[in-house]
């Protein structure tokens, strides 16, 4: 399978959910990772919606069981590969913002 970039259309059509639906989930994962991280709300917001998904999944913080980057590629329809990278630059991200706030 090829590493596709996990776009707010390619969610939408993988998830088979709407637009508004994906910003909703956004705005929710915000949510839960605000209430689980040192991080404020505006420092989570240059978190991509898929970047927001998986570390919301693979930490368990939305349904209190932790996925295996294999489950949430299986979600989304990208290999489990593609999750962990996204993965890891979401975690860089956030690393980056925690130096730039000491």
């Amino acid at each position: 399978m090829i590493a596709l970039a996990l776009t707010p259309t390619y969610l939408t059509e993988k998830m088979r959910i709407s637009e508004r639906k994906l910003k909703q989930m956004r705005k929710e994962n915000l949510e839960i990772l605000y209430k689980h991280t040192p991080f404020g709300k505006e420092d989570l917001k240059p978190l991509l919606p898929n970047e927001l998904f998986i570390l919301v999944a693979r930490f368990g913080f939305f349904d209190g069981q932790e996925k295996t980057f294999e489950a949430i590629g299986n979600i989304l329809g990208v290999t489990r590969q593609r999750v962990h990278s996204v993965h890891n630059r979401a975690l860089k991200k956030l690393q980056r913002l925690k130096r730039k706030d000491a």
